[in-house]
C-alpha cells in the first residue's frame, strides 16, 4: 500500500513581518547609527562638563556641572542600553492582545491601561493604539522646546547657513508630521510619520549640535592646530557654540533633555517596529491587507481625533510658515557698521546684531561725529567683544555705556590715551569675563580695577606704566588669568593662589627673584618672566614644577643652573631658557668647541639636547601661537617674525 505524504499545516504556513527582509535590514543599520551617535555625543559632554576648569565653566555659562554631567550619563548609558539591545538581542515582538478581565486594585488599573493603550506592539507608547494622539502630544511638548533651541541657535551662532538650515529642520518637522497624517495609504501614513518623526527629532536633538562642533573637533584634536586657541574670532565662535550646546539653566536643561529623551523613544520604537511580526498565513496574497489591518487598527478612530487633529495641523502649519521666513531673514543681507567683524542672525532683529567689533579711530572715524559712548549706545548693544583701538578716549567710557553692553563678553583699549577710568567695578555687566589694556600711560590701577566683582576671570595689563603706584589690589587672587607685562614691577606681587588661578604672565618688568610657592601651587599652569632681571633659578622652584605646570624664563640674564636641576624639567620644556646668556653661550660651544672642557653635568645634558632646549625663536617671547592670532603682539612685531604676520596692520605704529 503506497504511503501518503503528511502535510502539516506548519509547513506551508508563511512567517510574515510588519516589513520586508530588505526594510527590515535598513530599518536597523539606521536605528544603530543613530543610537551610536546620540550616546557618545552624550557620554563625550558627560566627561565634558567634569573636566571643564571652573573659570571656562563660568564663560561657557555651565549650570551645575556635576548634575548635566549625571545626566549626560544616565541618557548616554540609555542609548547604550538600546544599542545593545539591537546589535544582540533576537527577541521577535509579537502582537499583544490586552486582557479583557476587569482590574481590581489600583495597580492593576495602572497596569491595564499601559497594557493596553501603549503596549500593543513593544514597551514604548508611541506605537501604540492611540498612536496619533500620541504623537500630537509629542510634538505639542517638543517642539515649543525646539523653537526655544531655534532661537538660540539664532541668537548665538555667527554662521547664516547653519541658522538657516535648523530653523528649516524645524519647520519641516512642524510641517511635514501633521502632512502626513492625511495620506491615504493607511500603511505609508502610519509607519512613515513614524519614521520621519524620528529622523527629524534626532538632528534636531543630537545631529545638528553634532555636526556645528565636527569642525572644532576636527581641528583641536586631529589636526593638531593649536594656533585656532589664540585666534580670538575663532575663540569667539568656539565661545557661543559652547553656550548652544551646554545646559546654561534650568530651562534649557529641560528643553534638551526631554527631546533627548524623546529621541530615544522614537528610535527604539522603529526598532521594534522592524520586529513584529504578523499572525501566520498559509496565503502570501494576504500580506499587504494584514499589514493595513495592523496599521489601521494602530491608528485612532475620527470621532477621537479629528477635532485635535485639525487643531494641531492648523497651528503646527501656521508655526512652520513663520519659522520659514524666519530662516529666509537669517540669510538676507545686513547692514553693519565698518569694524564689524562677527555678527548673529537672531529671529525677529533683522539689523546687524555686530557681536564682535573692532576699529582704530585714526582710521575710520565714527560716523555722523558720534561720540564712543553715543555710538557704542546706539549701535552696540548687543556686542560680545569689543576692541577700541587709538581712540581718544582719556576717561575710557562711561557707567551708562558700560551697562548698556549686557552680553559683553570682553573689552579691551589698545592706545587710547586713557589715563583714568573712574566708574565703579560693579558698573560692568555681569557677562563681562575679561578686560584687555594695552600700551596705556596709567598712573596706577583705575578706580574700574580697584577690585574683582562680578564674573571677571581674565584681566591683562600690558604696558601699562603704573609710574606713580604699582600696588595690585588684593583681591587680584580672584581672577584665573592676569597678565602685569610692563608694569613697573620689581617683585612679585602678594597674591594668595586661589584654586583656579592657572595663569600669570609678568613679562618685561625688573622681577630678580623667583618665588617658590608659585611653583609649588598646584593649579598654576603657565607662568611668564620673560625680560626681567633674574639671574639664577633655585633647584627648589625648577623642581617643585609639576607635569601641567610651564615657566617662560627667555631674556632673562641666567648664565649658569645649578646641578641639582632635574634635567627632565629641562628637556620637557616644562622651565623654558631660551635666548638666555646660556644658551648663547652652550651653543658658541656647540659651534666652535670653545669652553667644552668647562662645562658642568647638567650643560653637558643640555647640549646633547639643545635643539630642544635652546631653540631658538624669532623673537623673544614671540611664541609661534602669537602669531597670526588677530591680535598685535609688540614681542612679535619684528622683521624676523614677519611682523607679527600682518597682526599689527590694523594698528599705527
Amino acid at each position: 500500500m503506497r504511503k501518503k505524504n503528511i502535510v502539516h499545516p506548519a509547513e506551508n504556513t508563511m512567517q510574515l513581518y510588519l516589513f520586508g527582509r530588505r526594510e527590515r535590514k535598513l530599518i536597523r543599520i539606521v536605528s544603530i547609527i543613530l543610537l551610536t551617535t546620540s550616546m557618545l555625543y552624550l557620554l563625550c559632554f558627560s566627561a565634558i562638563y567634569l573636566i571643564v576648569p571652573p573659570d571656562q565653566g563660568k564663560v561657557l555659562w555651565i549650570w551645575k556641572p556635576k548634575l548635566c554631567s549625571l545626566t549626560c550619563f544616565f541618557l548616554g548609558l540609555l542609548h547604550l542600553y538600546g544599542t545593545t539591545m539591537e546589535l544582540f538581542c533576537t527577541l521577535r515582538y509579537q502582537r499583544i492582545r490586552p486582557s479583557l478581565l476587569k482590574p481590581l486594585s489600583r495597580l492593576q488599573w495602572i497596569q491595564y491601561f499601559y497594557y493596553k493603550y501603549f503596549s500593543r506592539y513593544g514597551p514604548y507608547g508611541i506605537l501604540g493604539r492611540r498612536y496619533e494622539v500620541k504623537i500630537m502630544v509629542k510634538q505639542t511638548l517638543q517642539i515649543p522646546l525646539q523653537i526655544y533651541l531655534g532661537y538660540r541657535v539664532s541668537l548665538l551662532l555667527t554662521d547664516s547657513k547653519m541658522t538657516c538650515f535648523y530653523t528649516m529642520v524645524l519647520a519641516l518637522n512642524c510641517l511635514v508630521i501633521p502632512a502626513l497624517m492625511f495620506l491615504p495609504n493607511t500603511f505609508a501614513r502610519r509607519w512613515g510619520l513614524s519614521f520621519l518623526d524620528t529622523i527629524l527629532t534626532f538632528l534636531l536633538s543630537s545631529g545638528i549640535p553634532m555636526l556645528l562642533i565636527f569642525r572644532a573637533m576636527v581641528t583641536l584634536y586631529f589636526a593638531g592646530n593649536t594656533q585656532f586657541l589664540d585666534d580670538h574670532v575663532w575663540l569667539n565662535q568656539s565661545i557661543l557654540l559652547g553656550r548652544f550646546v551646554v545646559f546654561s539653566g534650568p530651562f534649557d536643561y529641560v528643553a534638551k533633555v526631554i527631546p533627548f529623551f524623546t529621541c530615544y523613544l522614537s528610535i527604539r520604537s522603529m526598532t521594534i517596529a522592524a520586529h513584529i511580526q504578523l499572525e501566520p498565513s498559509h496565503n502570501s496574497e494576504l500580506l499587504q491587507i494584514t499589514r493595513s489591518k495592523v496599521s489601521f487598527e494602530t491608528e485612532n478612530s475620527k470621532s477621537h481625533s479629528k477635532l485635535y487633529r485639525q487643531i494641531f495641523t492648523f497651528v503646527s502649519t501656521c508655526t512652520s510658515f513663520a519659522l520659514i521666513y524666519l530662516a529666509y531673514t537669517t540669510i538676507m543681507a545686513r547692514d553693519c557698521p565698518q569694524g564689524c567683524i562677527l555678527q548673529t542672525y537672531t529671529w525677529f532683529y533683522p539689523q546687524c546684531d555686530c557681536i564682535m567689533f573692532r576699529i582704530n579711530c585714526l582710521r575710520t572715524p565714527l560716523p555722523n561725529n558720534y561720540t564712543m559712548d553715543e555710538f557704542i549706545q546706539q549701535f552696540l548693544q548687543n556686542v560680545f567683544d569689543i576692541d577700541l583701538v587709538q581712540c581718544d578716549l582719556p576717561n575710557a567710557l562711561t557707567k551708562a555705556t558700560m551697562q548698556s553692553m549686557q552680553n559683553l563678553y570682553s573689552f579691551t583699549l589698545q592706545r587710547t590715551n586713557t589715563v583714568k577710568w573712574d566708574i565703579s567695578p560693579s558698573d560692568f555687566p555681569p557677562s563681562m569675563f575679561s578686560i584687555f589694556l594695552y600700551h596705556l600711560y596709567l598712573p596706577q590701577i583705575p578706580q574700574a580695577l580697584s577690585s574683582i566683582e562680578g564674573n571677571l576671570q581674565y584681566l591683562f595689563l600690558r604696558n601699562v606704566s603704573l609710574y606713580l603706584n604699582n600696588t595690585i589690589p588684593a583681591t587680584y587672587n580672584r581672577l584665573a588669568m592676569l597678565d602685569l607685562t610692563n608694569a613697573s614691577l620689581n617683585t612679585v606681587p602678594v597674591l594668595v593662589i586661589e584654586q583656579y588661578m592657572n595663569n600669570l604672565k609678568f613679562t618685561n618688568n625688573n622681577i630678580t627673584e623667583l618665588p617658590s610657592q608659585l611653583a609649588s601651587s598646584p593649579w598654576i599652569d603657565f607662568l611668564h618672566f620673560i625680560n626681567n632681571s633674574i639671574t639664577t633659578i633655585p633647584p627648589t622652584f625648577a623642581n617643585a614644577l609639576q607635569s601641567n605646570q610651564k615657566v617662560y624664563m627667555e631674556g632673562n640674564p641666567i648664565n649658569y643652573l645649578s646641578n641639582d636641576i632635574n634635567f627632565q624639567i629641562l628637556e620637557s620644556t616644562r622651565l623654558s631658557i631660551r635666548q638666555t646668556p646660556l644658551c648663547d653661550r652652550l651653543w658658541k660651544v656647540v659651534h666652535t668647541g670653545i669652553g667644552s672642557n668647562n662645562l658642568t653635568a647638567l650643560e653637558e645634558k643640555i647640549i646633547s639636547k639643545i635643539d630642544i632646549i635652546c631653540k631658538p625663536e624669532c623673537a623673544i617671547g614671540c611664541f609661534e601661537s602669537l602669531r597670526k592670532n588677530t591680535r598685535c603682539d609688540i614681542e612679535c612685531y619684528t622683521p624676523a617674525c614677519n611682523f607679527d604676520d600682518g597682526d599689527c596692520d590694523f594698528i599705527d605704529l
